[in-house]
């Protein structure tokens, strides 16, 4: 699996990452406690997870989520 797919299926267990309408979407104390946990899982700091250098510019998650 690749660091990509492996951030995905990461992100996919916290609806608050990514869902607009989860009620503490806006708590940024606990996104960034869950993106230091993903970060953990993946062996990347949480300043580059989600960039080019973390997963590359191919991540289908990250080009779905830019898309919306």
């Amino acid at each position: 699996m690749s660091k990509a797919e492996r951030l995905i299926e990461l992100v996919k267990r916290f609806p608050i990452l990514y869902d607009l309408h989860h009620e503490d979407y806006k708590n940024s104390h606990k996104k960034n406690r869950i993106w230091d946990e993903i970060g953990k899982e993946i062996n990347e700091t949480v300043g580059t997870l989600g960039t080019e250098t973390a997963i590359g510019t191919s991540c289908p998650f990250i080009k779905h989520i830019e898309g919306l």
